[in-house]
This record gives structure tokens, sequence and C-alpha cells, in this order.
């Protein structure tokens, strides 16, 4: 394992937290985010080959608002926006589609019980369903934090609200949440991890739970007996899957500390582990990454360092070595 930050020449982001990311093969897509007395809707494309950053839509375009704790999730060479806090509230809409190959913006006209508006949730394709699975969130009327489910079809992009057998996970926000499988990709589990509940000044409850959706029966089971020196309980971390592994770096906890350590959960037996044998970047939180399929690497790109002091690094980490 080891943590490389790339070097890069030419335009790239400016800096900012609370923007999205997401892959597709060797690009990576960066959308929107804030900064002190800002925001961005800007929509940047890395490539993983040449290491470098190409503008796909500039900032202050009028294909969507400045948004900032939305999410973006990759399909047939479309990129779903969904939710977000932005600065103009009017007209505002819920879901926009990025075409690739066109260069343009939309907003996919959608039917069904759609969810309340809401920022710092999360979103993962689901393939047995052909769907987005959005999970939590805060709501942009209040602040107050969500913890419930609906599908957006992707055939049909009618929404679903989902009805849960028995126990459910505290409300949250910038939690993670992966799609991991059982004994085949027929068994599908949303693994969702930490989180928190609070308010603008970072104080609140900081989660460091562990909770699995099953797809099929739509039930939430909460993991006990958990292995290992558990992390820090956090919020607006970093949370990938390699092989039967999620790796997690930085995010923000109780009393406003900053971590970087690397810390990893085998899925398998719910036991933590941790990576020291390489020095690891600043401390750093409201930050995004992926992994890039069939690869081991991760790339993760922006965040707050504290103290509002924001960066456009982009970093790698090789996890070819956990075990």
């Amino acid at each position: 394992m080891s943590w490389t930050k790339l070097q890069i020449s030419g335009d790239k982001p400016d800096p900012r937290e609370y923007h999205s990311m997401c892959s597709i093969g060797n690009k990576i897509y960066v959308f929107g985010g804030s900064k002190k007395n800002g925001a961005f809707n800007d929509l940047w494309e890395f490539d993983t080959d040449s290491n470098q950053w190409n503008c796909l839509c500039e900032n202050g375009h009028e294909g969507i608002p400045l948004k900032w704790g939305s999410t973006i999730t990759p399909y047939q060479n479309k990129l779903y926006v969904y939710g977000g806090e932005q600065i103009d509230p009017l007209n505002r809409q819920e879901l926009y589609c990025y075409d690739i190959q066109t260069g343009e913006w939309s907003n996919p006209s959608q039917t069904g019980n759609s969810p309340i508006p809401r920022m710092n949730h999360t979103a993962t394709y689901i393939p047995t369903k052909n769907s987005i699975l959005i999970f939590g969130g805060k709501k942009l009327t209040s602040a107050v934090e969500l913890n419930d489910l609906y599908y957006l079809n992707l055939d049909t992009f009618k929404w679903t609200s989902v009805d849960i057998v028995g126990d459910v996970p505290p409300a949250r926000k910038r939690h993670s949440s992966i799609l991991t499988f059982g004994g085949d990709e027929s068994e599908e589990y949303l693994l969702v991890y930490g989180g928190w509940q609070g308010d603008n000044n970072y104080t609140g409850d900081y989660y460091g739970d562990i909770w699995s959706f099953d797809i099929t029966y739509n039930q939430w089971y909460l993991a006990e007996g958990v292995g290992g020196k558990e992390p820090a309980p956090r919020g607006g971390f970093v949370a990938c899957k390699y092989q039967d592994k999620m790796v997690i770096f930085g995010g923000l906890g109780n009393q406003k500390k900053y971590f970087n350590e690397i810390a990893y959960l085998i899925i398998d037996d719910i036991t933590w582990n941790y990576w020291q044998r390489s020095k690891a970047p600043a401390e750093r939180f409201n930050l995004t990454g992926v992994i890039i399929e069939d690869t081991p690497n991760i790339y993760m790109f922006g965040g707050n360092l504290g103290n509002n002091e924001f960066t456009n690094e982009m970093l790698c980490l090789n996890v070819s070595g956990i075990y």
C-alpha cells in the first residue's frame, strides 16, 4: 500500500468541499461543491492514465444550478446528479442528467413517490433493480436528518419508497454506502458506515456503527460483535470497496478532530484493521474518493483541511498490500 500525491499540469478544479465524484472506466468525474462564501456547478473529467483534468462544463453555466452536497451516479455514459443544496432555491429540480457523449444537461421526467429534497445523502447503483438507491441525508427545509430509502428506476424513472421490516439505523448525513454481495451477485446488500447528526457548528452525534440493508427482503441488520479496534466515529470521509474490504480515510469526528489514518473493514467477518506503513497525507474531511474498476487504486480529491482551508489535491492510494 502506498500514497501518491499526483503532480498535475494544466487546468484543474478550484479547491472545494461537499463536491460529488464518480468513475467510468479510467475516467473520474467531479461535480459542484462549495467553498467559503461560494459554490460551484462545474463538471470536470480526470484521466487516470495521463493524470490530466479536462473541464467539461465551466463554473456558472446554465445547465444545472450551483450545488453542493449532491450525489453523482454513472449509468450508460450518463451522469445522474441528485439532490444537494443550491444558492437559488427557486425553480429547483432534484434530478439532472449529463450526457457524456453529447455534452448536454437534461431534467428527466419522473413519476412515483419522490423523496424529500435533501443533501449529504448517498446514492448507490443496484444492478438487480437497475435503480439508484438513495439513503439518508439532511432535509433542505430544516436541520433534520433522514434515514429513509428510495429507489429511482433508470428504465422508467419512477420513484419508489422502501417499506422497511424491523429496525432502522439512526438518521444521518455525510455517511458512506457501498454495495456488497452474499453468496453470489444476486444477493445484494447496502453496507452503511458512520455519519453524523448535528448542526452547522459540527456538534452533535457522530456515528461509527455498521448497518447492512438486505436488498431482497427490505431489512436492516446492525453489525454486532465487531472485531479489531474500531475507528473513531466520523462523518465526511471516503469509503471504497476493494475485494472483500471497505477502506476508509479522512473525516471529522467529535471535538472537531480530523482524521488521516487508513482503516479497513474485512466485510465477511466484520473486523477492523489499520495500515500504518507509509506516511499519510494531512488530515481532511468532506473529500470524495472512488476506486478505479479492476485496479487497487483509490483516487481522492479535494476536501477541508480545517479552518475553511480547502484543497484541490488529487491523491492516489494503492491498496494492493492490504490483507
